[in-house]
């Protein structure tokens, strides 16, 4: 008895967790630790957001947008070094697949 009490103690935070995750994510906040370029920070009212982090913000920013497909990572990586971005090469292209830094 005790055993299926516990299961399903378990089973209800688990669905608990889910939506609020799922609610979270509906309702655009970002999930987990911030990106390279942002900063985690709770907002007055307690909510939790990220916000940029310059100058490497900026210097990612304008790395993903001129960003061109016909070049490989491997150079461009190299390219954006020079700028002042310090990142590893992995770093980077994890970066480049990453949504959070389209720029509208």
């Amino acid at each position: 008895m005790y055993i299926v009490t516990a299961e399903v103690e378990n089973d209800r935070r688990s669905l608990n967790i889910k939506q609020g995750i799922h609610k979270a994510k509906k309702e655009g906040r970002y999930m987990g630790r911030a990106p390279v370029g942002y900063l985690n920070i709770s907002l007055p009212d307690g909510t939790k957001t990220i916000v940029p982090r310059e100058p490497e913000a900026t210097l990612i920013k304008k790395a993903f947008r001129d960003f061109d497909e016909n070049i490989s990572v491997r150079s461009y990586h190299k390219a954006v070094l020079k700028s002042g971005l310090k990142c590893s090469l992995n770093a980077f292209f994890n970066i480049l697949k990453n949504p959070v830094y389209v720029v509208k």
